[in-house]
Order: C-alpha cells, then structure tokens, then sequence
C-alpha cells in the first residue's frame, strides 16, 4: 500500500506554509511519499506526481488562516480564484459541480468536517484530484497556520494510519507496525 501526502510551499505574504512543515515531520518510509508543491494552477504538477508514485491513497494538506481546530474537508467545487480582487472561475468548462471525497476521515476533538474548502489552491487541487483520479482514494485536512507543529503532524500520522487501515485486507493490517519508522506515532 502505497500513501502520497501533500503539502504547498510558502505563499503570499506567508513565510512559512505549516503543511511545509508537518510533511519534514512526518517520518520517512518506503510506503509514504510527501511533497510540497508550489501554488500554481496547474493540474499537471499534481498529476506528473501522482502518475510517477501510483498511490493507493492520497491525503492532502492545506493551511487554514483562521480558527484553532482541523478541517477535514469533505467537497470539493469546480471554482478557483486567483486572488481576492478577482472574480471566481470555472477549473474545468462543463464538468460537475462538485466532488465528494472518496476517502471519508473520521472526525474527532480535534477537527469537525467541512463542506467548503473556499476558492483558492486547495479547493483547486481537490477538484482536479477528485476529477481525473476516481480510482485513488482521496481525503483533504486543512490546518490552522498557527498550531503547534508537532501537534499537527501526530494529527497527520493518526490519519495516514487509520486511512491504510481501512483500505488494507484484513490480513495485512498487522503489518502497519512497519509503516512508520517512530514507534510513539503508531500509538498516537
């Protein structure tokens, strides 16, 4: 079972990107691949990676400007915006609406589910993930741009864990002590 976990680079007047920062916490290992994209609309940078690492499951990270909670986001819409000076867009001319995310995370104390991902770059990559790979297993969590590091990235591990559980067969599940590298992150 293969993970690909994504984050975005630095934005904006943002000097630091959090989901940047989870992912360098985010142990290594030979069954998960992480990367920080750029912020660009461009469906080919997430598809050139999807392509090269075939994953089984996809889990995208976002930053969120407000609020202190996680957001598992569980929709995405055929909108983006390039700014907020600038009207609202088509991604895809004569495609759905909407997608819903294939890959349902459990809410918890730390995070509610959300029906709006907004209209910039994150959003952007789940309409086109959601579109053009049906067949991937797919969930999105936003993070708030000023919580503790560590802590979200132990919210991250958790989510990796649980989602590989659920899609493995029965059998395999006991070799997910393998999946991660640092044992105090199996036990989160």
């Amino acid at each position: 079972m293969k993970v690909l976990v994504y984050g975005f680079k630095s934005y904006k007047h943002w000097k630091k990107n959090i989901t940047e920062q989870v992912l360098d916490k985010i142990p290594e290992n030979k069954n998960l691949v992480k990367v920080a994209f750029p912020l660009r609309y461009n469906k080919k940078i997430f598809l050139k990676k999807i392509k090269e690492t075939m994953p089984d499951i996809i889990i995208g990270l976002g930053q969120h400007e407000v609020g202190d909670m996680f957001r598992v986001e569980r929709k995405a819409v055929n909108v983006k915006r390039r700014n907020q000076k600038t009207e609202p867009s088509f991604i895809f001319q004569n495609k759905p609406h909407h997608y819903f995310l294939t890959l349902m995370l459990e809410e918890d104390i730390d995070s509610w589910h959300s029906y709006d991902a907004g209209d910039d770059i994150s959003n952007y990559s789940m309409y086109v993930i959601s579109h053009l790979c049906k067949n991937i297993k797919f969930a999105f969590i936003h993070i708030p741009k000023n919580m503790d590091v560590e802590k979200a990235a132990k919210y991250v591990n958790k989510k990796i864990l649980e989602s590989a559980k659920e899609f493995m067969p029965e059998g395999e599940q006991a070799g997910l002590s393998k999946f991660y590298v640092k044992k105090e992150v199996i036990s989160q």
